[in-house]
């Protein structure tokens, strides 16, 4: 039988539930989420992403005087 459980990741007994699940490799499979526009805690869209690296790059181009 197979049970699906949601664990929240973003709480220190939650992380330590899946850090202790992912040692039983033989008998315990994490799925990706299949909804993509609900992401998993600490990751960002590829929206984010870009505007971050773009803010990123720009002030280290100013602080450098390139701009």
């Amino acid at each position: 039988m197979i049970h699906i459980a949601y664990i929240d990741d973003s709480s220190i007994k939650g992380k330590t539930i899946i850090k202790q699940l992912q040692k039983e490799t033989k008998v315990v499979r994490f799925n990706r989420p299949v909804n993509s526009s609900i992401l998993p805690n600490g990751y960002m869209s590829a929206t984010e992403f870009r505007t971050e690296v773009k803010q990123g790059l720009k002030s280290k181009l100013k602080a450098n005087g390139y701009l």
